[in-house]
C-alpha cells in the first residue's frame, strides 16, 4: 500500500508538465547585471525599440520606374496595416522629400540616400522597420513576422525577397528549436528503446525498464513547470539528458548479479547514487553561470536527476526487488567481443606496460590542455543557423549588395544632462567623418546628417519632423546618437571592429563635455564572449573539487578518490584537441560541454571504484583480481555508455549548428569516458600495485 501510495504521489506531483511552455526571451541569452545591458535598456528609453528589421527588394533588370514606385508604394501601405511596427524608412521617403524641400538641401539628401541605400546592384531597394517596442515584444515579435513574410509573399514572383536583422536570425533560431524539440527527443527515446531491447532480452524486463523510466522521468520534466521556466533553445537537451541519466541508472539497477537481496544492494545502490550525486554536482555547477539561460539548464538538470533518484529510492527500487525477487541473477554474461578483448587485455597488462599507458595519457591530457586557449570563443548567432537556411542566405546577400547591415549604435550624452550645443554638433560631425574613413565601417548617420534636413521639414510637417528626430535626439536634446553600419561576422571579429571605432572616438572626443558609449546588442554579446569561458573554468573547477570529495568519500580512500580524476578528465582533453582540430568555437551550448561530461563519465569510473574496493577488501588489502573485479561491469557499463553515445549522437541531425557541435562533443565524451574507465584507469590502477598482486592478476585472468 505504501509503494502503491508513493506511486501515486509521483504521478501527482508531475501535473505542472501539462503547463510546460516552449518560449524564448532574448534577454536571458545575456549576463545578468550586465552593464552593457543597463546601457541598452538606457539607449531603448530614449530612441525606442533598437531591433530593426531589414527588408530588401531585388527588382529584376527589365522593371520600369513606375512599376517599382508602385510596388513600394502599395508595399508601404500593406506594411502599415501590421500592427507592431512604427516606422517604414525607404528610398521613396527621400525623393519625395527631395521634390517638396527645394533644390537647396539637395546634397544632405544625397548623402542619407548614399548611407542607407547604396547597393552594388542599381534594381536594390532596401526597407528598414523599425516595431513598436511592445511588452513580451519575445512573444510577439513571431506574429509579427508571421504578417510581415504573408505581406511579402503578396509580391509578383520575380522580385526577390530577403528579410533580416537580429530579431530575425533570433526567432528564426527559436523557430528551429520548437520544431526540433520533440522530434529530438522522440527519436532519442526509440534509439535508446532499440538499445534496452538488444540487451535485456526479455519483455517482461523491458516493460519493467519503460515503467521505471516513466515513473523517474514524469516529475523531473515537470520541473519546468513548476519553476515556471520554458524550453528553449538550450533548456531543450534537459529533457534528453534527463532520459539518457535515467536509463543508465535502471540499467545497472536491473543487472541482477547477486541471489540475495542484501548483498544487491549493497553492491549496486551505492555508486548509483553516487554517480547521480556527482553528475548533479556537474551539472549544479553550471547554476554559477552569469548568463541566465546557462544557469536555468544546469537548475533544471541537476534538480531533475536529484528528484529522479528519489523516485528511483522509493518506487523504483522496492518494484524491481518485487519483480526480480524470483528470478535468477542475470548478469551481461554473454561473452561479447568487447567484454573478451578486454578480458584479454587485463590478462596481457604487465607493469611496465601499464606505466606506458599511464605515461601517454597523462601526455594527451597535457596538450589538450595547453592547447585549450588556442579554442575560438564565439557566439555568431547566424552559425547557429544551417548553411542553408533562408535566414542565413538572406544575411549573406544583404552582406554582399551593402557591404554590411549590422548596425551598431553609439550613445551620445552631455554631461549633467545638459543640452548638446553647436560645439558638440561639430565635434560629433568630426567623429563621424573620421569614422566612416574605416575600412569595414560602410555608412555612418548622425542627428548632424539629419538636422539640415528636418529643419526644412519641421517649418511644414511637424507630426514627421517629430517621428525622424525622435530616432536621433531626444526632446530635452542631452541625448543623440551615431549609427554605423559594419560587416556582421564572428563576435571576436566585430569586436575588433567596435575596439577601432572606440578608440577613433576617444581620441577625438577627449576634452570635450561628451560620454560617448556603445550600444545595443553587440556590446552585450561581447560581454557574454567574454564570460563563456571563465564561467565554464568556474564551474567545472567546483564540479571537479565536490566530484573528487564525494569520490574519496564514498570509497574511504583518498588515493582512489584522486586517481579517479585523470579518467575523469581524460575526455576534457580529448574534445578539447578534438575542437581545436575542428575549428569548433565555445558558444552558449558548448561552453557547458565540459560540466556534462565531468558530470556524465564519472558513472563508470565510481562503479569500477566500488568493485575494486569490494574486490579489494575481500582478499588481503594489498592484492587485487583487476578481471574479477569489473568483468561484471563491462556489460552493462558498455550498454549504458552506449545508450549515452547513441543518445547525444540524435543532436547530430539537428538543424542548429550549436546543437549538433554539442551532440558531437558529448557523444565523443562518452566514447573517451568508456576508454578511460576500461583502459586508461585500470592500467592507472595497476601501474601502482605492488608485484605481489600482479602475480594473482594474470593468474586469474
Amino acid at each position: 500500500m505504501l509503494l502503491l501510495a508513493f506511486t501515486l504521489l509521483v504521478l501527482l506531483f508531475g501535473k505542472p508538465v501539462f503547463d510546460i511552455k516552449v518560449n524564448n526571451v532574448m534577454e536571458d541569452w545575456f549576463p545578468e547585471n550586465s552593464s552593457k545591458l543597463v546601457d541598452k535598456k538606457e539607449f531603448i528609453e530614449y530612441f525606442g525599440n533598437d531591433e530593426l528589421i531589414y527588408l530588401m527588394l531585388s527588382f529584376p533588370d527589365t522593371a520600369s520606374q513606375n512599376f517599382k514606385r508602385l510596388t513600394l508604394k502599395n508595399l508601404s501601405d500593406s506594411i502599415n496595416t501590421i500592427v507592431g511596427i512604427e516606422q517604414i524608412f525607404m528610398r521613396n521617403h527621400l525623393r519625395s522629400a527631395r521634390t517638396i524641400l527645394g533644390p537647396g538641401i539637395k546634397s544632405y539628401l544625397k548623402k542619407l540616400e548614399t548611407n542607407f541605400f547604396s547597393a552594388n546592384e542599381p534594381n536594390i531597394e532596401m526597407i528598414y522597420l523599425k516595431p513598436k517596442l511592445l511588452e513580451n515584444f519575445d512573444t510577439y515579435r513571431p506574429l509579427l513576422l508571421d504578417s510581415l513574410y504573408k505581406v511579402c509573399n503578396s509580391l509578383p514572383s520575380n522580385i526577390r525577397k530577403d528579410i533580416s536583422g537580429s530579431g530575425v536570425i533570433f526567432n528564426e533560431i527559436i523557430r528551429l528549436s520548437n520544431q526540433e524539440s520533440a522530434l529530438l527527443l522522440a527519436i532519442c527515446f526509440f534509439v535508446i528503446f532499440l538499445v534496452l531491447a538488444w540487451r535485456l532480452k526479455s519483455i517482461k524486463r523491458l516493460g519493467l525498464a519503460l515503467g521505471l523510466f516513466l515513473l523517474l522521468f514524469w516529475p523531473s520534466y515537470s520541473l519546468f513547470g513548476w519553476f515556471d521556466l520554458p524550453i528553449n533553445v538550450i533548456t531543450m537537451v534537459v529533457p534528453i539528458l534527463l532520459m539518457i541519466n535515467f536509463f543508465a541508472y535502471i540499467l545497472h539497477l536491473m543487472n541482477k548479479t547477486f541471489p540475495k537481496q542484501e548483498e544487491y544492494i549493497k553492491t549496486k545502490l551505492p555508486p548509483i547514487i553516487f554517480s547521480a550525486l556527482t553528475t548533479v554536482i556537474g551539472f549544479g555547477s553550471l547554476m554559477l553561470s552569469d548568463i541566465r539561460i546557462i544557469k536555468h539548464f544546469g537548475l533544471l538538470t541537476s534538480t531533475g536527476i536529484l528528484l529522479g533518484m528519489l523516485v528511483l529510492l522509493l518506487v523504483g527500487v522496492p518494484i524491481t526487488l518485487k519483480a526480480l525477487e524470483r528470478s535468477k541473477p542475470e548478469g551481461f554474461k554473454n561473452k561479447t567481443l568487447i567484454k573478451s578483448s578486454l578480458l584479454q587485455f587485463y590478462k596481457q597488462m604487465t607493469t611496465s606496460k601499464s606505466r606506458w599507458i599511464t605515461l601517454l595519457t597523462l601526455c594527451i591530457m597535457a596538450s589538450g590542455f595547453f592547447f585549450f586557449n588556442n579554442i575560438k570563443v564565439d557566439t555568431n548567432s547566424l552559425h547557429y543557423l544551417p548553411e542553408d537556411n533562408n535566414i542565413r542566405q538572406s544575411v549573406k546577400y544583404i552582406e554582399k549588395q551593402f557591404g554590411s547591415f549590422s548596425t551598431v549604435d553609439f550613445l551620445v550624452s552631455k554631461k549633467e544632462n545638459k543640452p548638446l550645443d553647436r560645439k558638440d554638433f561639430q565635434l560629433i560631425k568630426k567623429i563621424s567623418d573620421s569614422i566612416l574613413e574605416l575600412p569595414f565601417v560602410s555608412g555612418v548617420v548622425s542627428y548632424v546628417d539629419w538636422r539640415p534636413v528636418l529643419g526644412r521639414i519641421s517649418a511644414f510637417d511637424t507630426l514627421t519632423y517629430k517621428t525622424i528626430a525622435s530616432n536621433y535626439i531626444t526632446k530635452d536634446k542631452s541625448n543623440t546618437r551615431i549609427s554605423m553600419r559594419i560587416p556582421m561576422g564572428s563576435v571576436n571579429s566585430m569586436k575588433k571592429h567596435l575596439s577601432a571605432i572606440s578608440a577613433k572616438i576617444n581620441d577625438l572626443k577627449e576634452g570635450a563635455d561628451l560620454e560617448i558609449k556603445a550600444v545595443g546588442y553587440l556590446p552585450v554579446y561581447i560581454e557574454q564572449t567574454d564570460l563563456i569561458v571563465f564561467g565554464m573554468l568556474k564551474s567545472l573547477a567546483l564540479a571537479v573539487i565536490f566530484i573528487t570529495i564525494s569520490m574519496i568519500l564514498m570509497v574511504g580512500s583518498i588515493k582512489l578518490g584522486l586517481l579517479a580524476i585523470i579518467p575523469n578528465t581524460f575526455p576534457l582533453a580529448g574534445i578539447c584537441l578534438f575542437m581545436l582540430g575542428f575549428g569548433i568555437p565555445f558558444d552558449l551550448a558548448t561552453s557547458v560541454i565540459a560540466c556534462v561530461v565531468v558530470g556524465l563519465v564519472v558513472d563508470d569510473t565510481l562503479h569500477i571504484i566500488w568493485a575494486y574496493k569490494n574486490n579489494l577488501t575481500k582478499l588481503d588489502n594489498q592484492s587485487i583480481n583487476l578481471s574479477s573485479a569489473i568483468s561484471n561491469l563491462i556489460g552493462p557499463s558498455t550498454t549504458t555508455s552506449i545508450i549515452f553515445t547513441l543518445g547525444f549522437s540524435v543532436l547530430i541531425v539537428s538543424n542548429l549548428q550549436s546543437l549538433h557541435n554539442f551532440g558531437l562533443l558529448t557523444a565523443l565524451a562518452i566514447t573517451l569516458g568508456w576508454v578511460g574507465d576500461f583502459i586508461l584507469f585500470p592500467a592507472i590502477l595497476q601501474s601502482l600495485t605492488k608485484k605481489k598482486s600482479m602475480s594473482l592478476i594474470n593468474r586469474a585472468a
